[in-house]
């Protein structure tokens, strides 16, 4: 091999070396940013006000079955008690602020939570209500039925406290 043949080959590997190199910490910088971004999540001060909106913007909602109806209660105990301060209904896609007696499930969760559903998110907040002792839930439908007709939304299970 000539020479400049060997020279040629040479500065084709370093600089596809220093390509690369150059690729890798272009690379790093953006994962280390992305990073930050993850790390910096801001929490939303979620209120019996916009708990409606909030509520709605959750995937679970959006993933109901077109015939649910599902009771959310807001409860405190200032007077010794069990109060509810606010009753939600929620359907496909949809969350207002009433009261049902024909739902197929009803959650009570203690008022005091609403701090955490902007921080912790829907889910976590009704799982860590529940694991505090602070959550109720009743159905009109059998084990069964409601099995059935929420099928679909095994993956929400912790959401609905089931």
């Amino acid at each position: 091999m000539s020479k400049v043949v060997v020279l040629l080959i040479i500065s084709i590997i370093i600089t596809a070396s220093a390509i690369t190199s150059i690729y890798l910490v272009k690379e790093k910088n953006i994962q280390n940013k992305l990073g930050d971004l993850n790390s910096s999540v801001v929490a939303i001060n979620i209120t019996k006000e916009n708990v409606v909106y909030y509520l709605e913007q959750q995937p679970f909602v959006s993933a109901l079955p077109s015939n649910a109806m599902i009771s959310l209660k807001l409860y405190n105990f200032n007077s010794g008690k069990r109060e509810i301060e606010k009753s939600y209904i929620i359907k496909k896609g949809d969350v207002k602020e009433s009261t049902q007696d024909n739902y197929d499930l009803e959650i009570q969760i203690h008022s005091k939570y609403l701090q955490d559903l902007g921080r912790l998110g829907f889910c976590d907040t009704v799982k860590k209500a529940q694991d505090s002792g602070d959550l109720g839930i009743e159905t009109k439908l059998s084990q069964i039925s409601l099995a059935i007709k929420y099928k679909s939304m095994m993956e929400y299970k912790d959401c609905l406290g089931l």
